[in-house]
Formats: structure tokens, sequence, C-alpha cells
């Protein structure tokens, strides 16, 4: 962060030591996943020193990589743990949920897509949680075999419905990991027009999702309902609004301020704003008591116990998936220096370029499907779009395709937290989730978000098919 607000001399080293630091100290005891990436990463940088390669400068570079993705899980994690016991985060998860049949999908989906911005894959628990209460509670009519089948159709289309706004964040949102990636490996996109771009096609995303769960569901019978609808508390979206509005306004400011990119104002802001948020709180009494969270070390401060609830125990509960991403990211980019350029521009070239954009959506979909992890997948072809795009063309529809891939391999493969948090609560394995629940859906939207980025890079660069 240090290096890209002030460019400070030799801080882009530091943090790849500080994270090679992090791996060696945090990771003992995790889960196998990161042991693999670290050993792929090892393995690479001894390839590069063998075949005479500046070894050092590849470490360097993806260690900062690492470092950068690993910094933005962290404060994630913090903005999390502030908003875990927050009041109105519990009053907005309760608004989604209960409403009547008509507008439920698309309230849930999009409703999961706002929260889903500050809690990312905490929300799919936090929702998830929220619609099994209400399944349960519910009270349906009809005999036994019918309500149980009512209740299926229900739980499936409330579960995708959230699932499906969690991925779309993908597509454009500056707090995802997804973002982070896709700008790290074209910087010269236009920050500003790919967001806007972005949520208008994540938008049309979710729009699509009710679309197809209008066409293919039963229509609701009497008393489907799952309780009253909440119709007086919409007003409880506006400090969330606006509390998202302050991230992307200090975030693009620190940006301006320091010439620096979007995703490190993103994680100098988020801190800052996490703690005025939680004091907020903590001042004004707007969080669930002490005594009812889930917190067995209580401090009579509800500030100085959230951050200790952060640091004690949230932290270092996620070393496993903070050590997967920023390794996974870190293993990107040696990838990327190990293949021959000649062969991964060789590979782009192959097609025209829009149908190659086009591709990389599905490139990114496919790889996820095998668990691949999308980091090392974008971080591959978007280095190699970006060594292939002509001076002065726009990588815009390339960063599109990327990102717009990255979310359908979020809402299909059995492999993402996404997709394993939806099947926990819908009471199915994940690959149900993913190759029958969402196969409808993902295919369909790839397929039209790949005719739009392609024609978007004909409209755009002015290459033919």
């Amino acid at each position: 962060m240090a290096d890209g607000l002030f460019s400070l001399p030799r801080v882009e080293a530091a943090a790849a030591l500080a994270f090679l630091i992090f791996v060696v100290t945090a990771l003992p005891g995790s889960r196998k996943a990161p042991y693999i990436y670290i050993f792929c990463c090892a393995g690479l940088l001894a390839f590069g020193w063998l075949q005479g390669e500046d070894g050092w400068a590849w470490a360097i570079e993806a260690g900062a990589r690492g470092a950068l993705i690993a910094s933005l899980f962290a404060v994630m994690a913090l903005l999390s743990a502030v908003a875990e016991y927050s009041r109105l985060i519990a009053r907005c998860g309760d608004v989604i949920v209960h409403q009547p049949p008509g507008r439920r999908y698309i309230v849930l989906s999009a409703g999961g897509h706002l929260i889903s911005l500050l809690l990312s894959i905490g929300a799919m628990s936090l929702l998830g949680e929220l619609v099994h209460r209400a399944l349960t509670t519910h009270q349906d009519q009809g005999t036994p075999e019918e309500v149980e089948r009512r209740r299926l159709i229900r739980r499936r289309r409330m579960i995708i419905a959230v699932q499906r706004g969690f991925a779309t964040i993908s597509v454009w949102s500056p707090l995802s990991v997804s973002f982070a990636v896709v700008m790290a490996s074209l910087p010269q996109t236009d920050t500003t027009v790919f967001i806007l771009s972005g949520f208008s096609l994540a938008m049309m995303t979710l729009l699509w999702g009710w679309a197809l769960d209008r066409l293919t569901s039963p229509r609701p019978r009497p008393g489907s309902s799952l309780g009253q609808a909440k119709e007086g508390r919409w007003r409880d979206f506006l400090p969330l609004l606006g509390l998202v509005a302050a991230i992307f306004v200090m975030a693009f400011g620190l940006a301006e301020l320091f010439d620096a990119t979007i995703i490190v104002g993103v994680i100098a802001s988020i801190p800052f704003l996490a703690l005025a948020w939680l004091m907020r709180q903590a001042r004004a009494n707007t969080h669930i008591p002490l005594d009812c969270q889930d917190d067995p070390e209580h401090e009579r401060s509800y500030t100085i116990s959230t951050l200790r609830r952060y640091l004690a125990y949230l932290l270092p509960s996620q070393r496993s998936e903070i050590g997967v991403s920023g390794n996974t990211a870190a293993l990107g980019i040696l990838l990327a220096f190990a293949i021959p350029g000649d062969w991964l521009v060789g590979t782009v070239e192959i097609l025209p370029r829009p149908l190659t954009i086009a591709a990389a959506i599905w490139a990114v979909i496919l790889m996820g499907q095998l668990g691949l992890n999308p980091i090392i997948t974008t971080t591959l072809i978007g280095t190699a779009l970006a060594e292939t795009t002509l001076p002065g063309a726009s990588t815009l529809p390339s960063a599109l395709a990327l990102s717009s891939g990255w979310c359908m391999a979020v809402a299909s493969s059995p492999f993402t937290a996404g997709v394993l948090v939806a099947a926990r609560y819908g009471n199915v394995g994940p690959w149900v989730i993913g190759h029958r629940w969402n196969l409808l859906f993902c295919l369909t939207a790839a397929t039209g978000l790949g005719l739009i980025v392609g024609g978007m890079e004909v409209i755009i660069n002015g290459t033919g098919v």
C-alpha cells in the first residue's frame, strides 16, 4: 500500500518479504491447499534461476502481488467483523428474506449483491441462515408431499438468488478480489469506465437470472409467502448504500490524490471507514448486545471486543483463505513469467480478437470446473491479452471478459466458496448447485456476456471478425 500511495523505493521488495513472513508463520496447521501453491511457486522460481532468468525480480513481483491480494482479504475481514453484529445488517437481511413470491427472487439477488459488497462470502452465510430460518418457521398448507415439494422449490429459488447476487459482485466491484487481479493484469484499463460498464453487466446478469426464475419455476399458490413482507423498512438500506458510497468516494479520492490504483485506495480507505462505523455503532448502541454475541471473551467495550475478535479469532481463522489467495496470485505471476511469451501470445492470436475475448470468458469458467483458481487463470489470460493489445487500443472489453468469466466460475464451479456455502444451506452437494441449479443460467449468461464484450471490442477498437 505504501508503494502504491507514495512510490517509496524498495517498498515492493518489503511487501514481498512481509508476505513471505506471513506464509512461513501463519500457515502451519492449516489445510493442504496453501502448501501445494507454495511448492509450485518455489518450483517455478527454481526453474527461472536454472534458465538464467532474473529470479529475484520474479520473486519480488510475485510476492508483491500476493501481498496485495492478502491485504485486500485482511481489510475485508475487518469490515466483516464490524458488520457481523450490526443491527442494520440484520434488519436489511430480514427485509430481504421476507418478501412475497412475486418479488422474492429479485429482492434476494439484489439484496445479496449489496450486502456482499461489504461482507463478501459472509453475506452468503448471513442470508443463507436467514433463508433457513424462514423456511423452517413457515407454515404451509396441503398434504405433506405437497408441502415438502413446495419447500424444496422455495429453498432452491432463494438459495440460488442469494448466490447469484454474491457472484455478480465479481464483475465490477472494487471491493472484490477479481477487480484487484483484473486491474493488475490490465493496468491500462480505465477504472471508472470499467466499474460503470461492469455494474451495467452485473445488473443485466441479475435481471436475466430473475427472468429465468420466472420462466422455469412454477407459479406460487395461496399461502406460499414467507410471512408478512417488510414494507416499511426499505429506508434501512440507505445507511448501507451510504457506507458503500463512502468507501468508493474515499478510495477514488486517495487514488487521485496519490496517483495510485483504485485497489490501493480501497485497501487504504476500508480500515478508516470500518473503524468509524464501529465507533458509531458503539456510541449509538446500534449493535447486537454483547451477551447475545457468539464471543466467549466479552469486553466491556463493544469497540474493543470487536477489534479483539478480529485480531484474535477472525483473522487467524481465515489464514488458509488469505494464504491460498495470496499464493495463487503469486503463482499466476510466476506462471506468466515461466511460460514462453511467444506461446501465450500465439494462443490468444489463434482466433480473431473479438472471438478471443469472448472465449476468455469460457476459459475462466472451464478451468474453474477443474478446480483451477480464477486468480491464476485470469492472471495468465490477462497477461496474454495485455501483450497482444495494439498501441492506443482499449483493454476495457478484455477486462470485462475476465471479470465476467470470474463471475460465472464463482456461480458454477463446485470448488468455489460461494457454491460450497450455498450447498450447505441448500442441503445438496456443490455439484448440484453449480451443474444443475445454475447450469442453464451460466450457459445462457456466459453466452450473452461473450456476445456483449465481443461486440464492444468491435465497436471500441474497430477489430473485425
